[in-house]
């Protein structure tokens, strides 16, 4: 019966980016998480333990000790050349990129430590989060003080396609089972913050969008130009 019980929460805690990306995370894949913080790796390794996870955060963390590699630096004007060049299979930027002002040199330096036809994950509020009311946890952009800057998904498919990649799946984070189960995810923040967390309305508001891109082959390169 337990077993059966931790079964059931785990299905309800799977992040949603997994419903993304999780095809592609297959045993020996390699995947980057850009600021992974201390949780994602152990909720990451806890769906797919077979993968080769690396991590890049400002903070020292102690998940690093789980990780092939862990890259502690500051994203802002970063060139990230520690990073070995055409190596990963799947890189993640779950709500990081509004943290940064600089963007587009960001997705550009992260795109060539990805192998040719691996896949690139970016998440973040969308446009309608501007007009959202403010509430504990971030449902308006403005709730967050360290926000910098909001990324359109066209903006994102542009950088996205003058740097090699084809975007294959865009438009608002609309998780089904969310959805769907959202008084039961309202109330496990509020038993757990003691108040309904804005991350529990999240896709019913259309808090976040998202862009999913493959980078391509060499040769499909040299056939464009």
């Amino acid at each position: 019966m337990m077993r059966g019980i931790d079964t059931i929460r785990k299905w309800f805690e799977k992040p949603v980016r997994f419903a993304y990306i999780g095809i592609y995370l297959q045993t020996g894949t390699k995947m980057l998480d850009v600021g992974c913080g201390t949780h994602a790796p152990y909720s990451t390794f806890a769906y797919y333990s077979k993968l080769v996870y690396s991590g890049i955060d400002w903070n020292d963390i102690e998940g690093k000790k789980d990780m092939e590699y862990f890259f502690q630096c500051d994203l802002e004007d970063n060139t990230l050349s520690e990073i070995q060049d055409n190596y990963y299979d799947v890189i993640t930027l779950s709500h990081i990129i509004e943290h940064v002002a600089n963007g587009e040199k960001l997705i550009t330096s992260l795109i060539s430590k990805l192998k040719p036809n691996g896949v690139i994950y970016i998440e973040t509020p969308s446009e309608k989060s501007l007009r959202l009311p403010s509430w504990y946890g971030t449902l308006n952009f403005y709730d967050d003080p360290t926000h910098k800057r909001l990324y359109m998904l066209s903006e994102l498919k542009k950088i996205l396609e003058e740097n090699n990649c084809v975007v294959f799946r865009l438009g608002i984070r609309r998780s089904l089972k969310r959805i769907l189960l959202s008084p039961l995810y309202i109330l496990s923040t509020l038993m757990r913050d003691k108040r309904v967390n804005a991350t529990a309305l999240w896709d019913i508001t259309g808090f976040a969008h998202y862009v999913l891109a493959k980078k391509r082959e060499p040769a499909a390169l040299f056939l464009r130009q």
